[in-house]
């Protein structure tokens, strides 16, 4: 396969469309500097992937496509196409002619083409993998390339050799392999925790699974029982209906006749009030003539007893005048004896006619004053009677309002003593309510901090969770990159381990002696000296340009044996240096250089042999002393004329003899330095080993860290949402607390107000009251002293009427004795006429 043909448009200087043909036997391009030789390989380079614009010569990567010039404007684009030939076996396209292109927009945007279609960067690199092209490739070697080749470490020298040889190729798949097992591996293990979090989620969704089948058929069964109640119930309800219909039907009649009846009872009752009304109107008309009869009542009683008295004076003139009859009878006896007499008498009772007349003419006009006393004592008598009559029915009416007035108190003393007593069962009540709202608001807030307490309890465990998970993420990315560091590590160690097996680095002559340990094992021949050397890891770099230097020189026992060996396996051919213990002689004086100025260390204390070779040791390092710097060493030595080698912490080395060895500390690998690897890779295997069993352990605990946390959540969601119910139960109890307390503070509010009106209602009727009872005792004091003036008018009266019967007494008692004269003035005279 050879590269055929470059196509190059609009890419750095090559504005137009420039086709280079590489005939057969062309093996390079010349020309002036500026003429574009350079661009050659920077197209050659860009069409294979170079991602580097600092590589390309440029700032960035837009710097390819061509700027203008004065006379040209700028490209759109830059496109650059390698035609390579007899690839037909070699590449993975079944052509023998391949064409590879990329092109680049001023947009920013970039394809690349195999043969004209669409492919990845990825596609073009594997396409030319272990064909030894490619940007890193040892057949693209840029500018300074060969002087980094020439000091390359044997790592660096296998990659170029592996590329070469074609196993690049398939140590790249083998990494890709590998990265793609890992990450197979870590996706293996997120698989296995999402099935162990499945799995137990599936047993929680079994477990709700098999409730919820319960559920259904004891749902079912509920439904059934349902059902076959309702029917019960609808049946024994029809029952019951045409039970109650029938009743209902006998109901309206009764409810019929009970209505007639009432209409009926209605028009009595209408009738009935009429006829009360009139009956009312009669009796207070009754009760007024009932008032004026008993005024009449009292006229007449009084006219009664006065009638009495008159009967009772009459029958007493009546017995007189009986008793008066009978004297008469007597008298005309006697006058009939005394005619003669009376004759003489008659002149005389004339006399005493006269004067019984003017008697009685006196004792009239004293009687009419008399009467005329009485009748005003009499009418006086009656006005106070009336007055006492009045006064009595004022203190009936007085005495009927106070008794009104004090069963008034009474029943508001009752109805206060029943609302006192309920408002102390209202305040009882209230505080009662008071109590249990507090309880409730108590409980509330109890539950409200317990809900709080359980949401930060809650977040804490998220937290927590988040926490474990984050950690559970770093320490699967710790893991990720241990286990990328161990395949490193591992790939390392056996590539090492593999060029120590095939003694990669040991000089020819050296194998061909330590191939007579084996066939002549009496030989003396112990190894190389880097077999016998261990040098501190603090001064590896400053003695690696020196160790390389003896580390392939072959060790032997004894000098002797090892010529008897040669004698019988011959002299090798390549060359080697050999050293034989027993001939070894240390350098003397290096104690003296301990201490002195700039002196690190001697470079036998750095390096450590196994027992019974400290001779090789100092034979081989003991005019060796390790300085802080170059300057040191080139100053020691200068002034020293001995045999000794001065190396400063860089490597370089400084003779007695002047000479100088530079070195880059980085370079020539050394079989010391290996073997220094390897143990480090080693060390760094376990470790990473020991890290990864670590991280997985921790891994495994905190997972299950995660599983308690979850569960712990869940008992926690489940308490916040038991919580919530309970503190929605908490807040209804409240509420209706709150209700009752309030209906309780209203009808408290209600019972005071009529408690208040109550007493200031008792408080009025206490006042009438006392009002009426000193009304009343005002109205029995006037009745008092009208009754007791009635007395002395009714003594008055009776004065008055005895002073009248005395003075009609003695009128008539006048007109009698006027009667009696004048009768026995006209008996004598009709005596005397009769007898005459």
């Amino acid at each position: 396969m050879f590269l055929k043909r470059i196509v190059a448009h609009g890419f750095k200087s090559f504005a137009d469309r420039t086709d280079i043909e590489f005939a057969q036997g062309m093996t390079g391009i010349v020309g002036p500097n500026g003429c574009g030789k350079s661009n050659v390989l920077d197209a050659i380079r860009w069409v294979l992937g170079e991602q580097s614009a600092r590589l390309l010569r440029g700032g960035r990567m837009l710097d390819v496509v061509f700027s203008g010039s004065r006379s040209r404007k700028p490209a759109n684009f830059a496109e650059v196409t390698l035609v390579f030939g007899g690839c037909r076996g070699t590449l993975s396209e079944d052509h023998d002619e391949v064409s590879v292109g990329r092109v680049l927009y001023r947009s920013g945007d970039s394809e690349y083409k195999v043969n004209g279609q669409s492919v990845r960067l990825k596609d073009v690199r594997e396409l030319f993998l272990d064909t030894g092209i490619g940007v890193d490739a040892y057949s693209v070697i840029a500018q300074g390339r060969v002087d980094a080749m020439l000091q390359a470490n044997p790592q660096q020298r296998r990659e170029l050799f592996e590329e070469a040889a074609g196993v690049s190729r398939y140590k790249l798949r083998r990494v890709e392999a590998q990265r793609k097992l890992e990450r197979s591996q870590n996706n293996l293990l997120r698989i296995n925790d999402i099935i162990e979090e499945l799995e137990r989620r599936l047993r929680s969704v079994k477990l709700a699974a098999s409730k919820a089948r319960k559920f259904q058929e004891y749902d079912g069964r509920l439904r059934e029982l349902r059902a076959a109640f309702s029917l019960s119930e609808f049946h024994e309800h029809t029952r019951a209906l045409a039970r109650f219909r029938a009743r209902a039907a006998d109901l309206s009649d009764l409810i019929a006749a009970k209505r007639a009846e009432l209409a009926a009872r209605d028009s009595e009752g209408v009738a009935l009030d009429t006829e009360l009304l009139k009956r009312d109107e009669e009796i207070r008309a009754i009760e007024g003539d009932l008032a004026a009869v008993q005024a009449e009542i009292s006229g007449l009683v009084e006219r009664i007893v006065q009638i009495e008295r008159r009967e009772h004076e009459l029958l007493e003139a009546q017995v007189e005048s009986a008793q008066r009859a009978r004297e008469l009878v007597e008298a005309s006896t006697e006058l009939e004896a005394r005619l003669a007499t009376m004759s003489a008498e008659l002149a005389t009772l004339r006399d005493e006619e006269s004067a019984g007349i003017t008697a009685v003419t006196t004792a009239q006009k004293a009687l009419q004053v008399a009467q005329q006393a009485a009748d005003d004592a009499r009418r006086s008598l009656q006005s106070g009677q009336a007055t006492v009559f009045d006064a009595t029915r004022e203190v009936a009416r007085l005495e009927n309002r106070r008794s009104a007035a004090e069963q008034e108190v009474e029943q508001l003393e009752s109805r206060l003593e029943q609302i006192q007593s309920r408002a102390r069962a209202l305040i009882e009540a209230a505080s009662a309510a008071v109590a249990d709202e507090r309880r409730c608001d108590e409980r509330v807030k109890e539950l409200e901090a317990r809900a709080e307490a359980a949401a930060q309890t809650l977040a804490r465990v998220e937290s927590d969770l988040a926490g474990v998970r984050g950690e559970i993420e770093a320490i699967e990315v710790r893991l990720g990159a241990a286990a990328d560091k161990r395949s490193a590590a591992r790939s390392r160690l056996e590539l090492l381990l593999d060029m120590e097996r095939r003694q990669e680095g040991v000089a020819q002559g050296a194998r061909a002696l330590l191939r007579w340990r084996e066939a002549t094992p009496d030989g003396g021949v112990v190894g190389i000296a880097a077999d016998l050397l261990r040098v501190d890891g603090d001064y590896v770099a400053a003695l690696r340009p020196l160790l390389t230097r003896i580390e392939n020189r072959v060790v032997v026992r004894e000098q002797a044996a090892f010529v008897d060996a040669m004698r019988h396996h011959g002299e090798p051919e390549a060359a080697v240096d050999v050293i034989a213990v027993d001939r070894c002689l240390p350098a003397q004086g290096a104690d003296g250089w301990r201490g002195r100025e700039g002196v690190i260390a001697l470079a036998t204390d750095a390096v450590r042999v196994d027992a019974g070779f400290e001779s090789l040791l100092h034979h081989l390092l003991g005019n060796v002393v390790l300085v802080d710097s170059l300057s040191r060493a080139v100053e020691y030595g200068a002034t020293d004329d001995g045999d000794w080698v001065f190396v400063s912490p860089s490597g370089a080395f400084v003779q007695s003899s002047g000479r100088i060895s530079m070195g880059v500390s980085e370079g020539g690998g050394g079989l010391i330095s290996r073997r220094l690897e390897i143990a480090r890779l080693e060390q760094d295997m376990e470790s990473l080993e020991r890290s990864v069993e670590e991280a997985t352990r921790a891994r495994a605990t905190l997972r299950d860290r995660v599983a308690d946390l979850q569960v712990e959540r869940d008992a926690v969601q489940s308490g916040v949402a038991q919580t919530q119910r309970e503190i929605g139960a908490a807040r209804a109890e409240l509420r209706r607390a709150s209700d009752e307390r309030a209906r309780h503070e209203r009808d408290k509010a209600t019972l005071t107000s009529d408690e208040e009106s109550v007493s200031a209602r008792l408080t009025h009727c206490r006042a009438d009251v006392e009002r009426l009872a000193a009304e009343l005792k005002g109205a029995s004091d006037t009745r008092a002293a009208v009754e007791s003036q009635l007395g002395a008018l009714e003594a008055g009266v009776s004065t008055s009427l005895e002073a009248v019967r005395t003075l009609g007494a003695a009128a008539t008692a006048a007109e009698v004795a006027a009667g009696r004269i004048q009768e026995r003035r006209e008996a004598r005279e009709s005596a005397l006429q009769e007898l005459s």
